[in-house]
Formats: structure tokens, C-alpha cells, sequence
């Protein structure tokens, strides 16, 4: 079960690793590894994708595209 979050980064929630450079972009001096996400956070996020939600940040179902203000 894997989570995309578009075309340049996406999560695999099996084995719980964020990859936040796309496989279309060029490696560059800016590296972007891998990464491994915490098991709190991985839990939760399951439980969200579960519940059917496609998107690490949704507001009404629909994907968040910037947050430039919290308020």
C-alpha cells in the first residue's frame, strides 16, 4: 500500500519510508533521501489512509496545496 502525494515525493506506507524526490526528477547537489517515518506517526497514518484519506494534508477531502497561513 503505497500513498502518492504527487509527482515529486510519495509515501510507501508498507514499509513506512517517505521518499521525497520523485523517480521522474534529476539527482542533484540538493540530495532528498529516503526516509524512514517514525512508528507514531506511521500508525496514524495508516489509520487515515484506512478511513479513506489520500492525502498526508486534506481539508474536506480535497488536498491541501499550500499553507501559507495556520489561521
Amino acid at each position: 500500500m503505497s500513498t502518492k502525494t504527487g509527482e515529486d515525493h510519495w509515501i510507501d506506507l508498507d514499509r513506512g519510508v517517505f521518499y521525497r524526490r520523485g523517480g521522474d526528477e534529476q539527482v542533484t547537489k540538493k540530495r532528498r533521501p529516503p526516509i524512514r517515518l517514525p512508528l507514531r506517526l506511521l500508525g496514524h497514518m495508516r489509520r487515515w489512509h484506512k478511513n479513506g484519506q489520500t492525502r498526508p494534508v486534506e481539508w474536506c477531502g480535497k488536498p491541501v496545496k499550500t499553507i501559507e497561513r495556520g489561521f
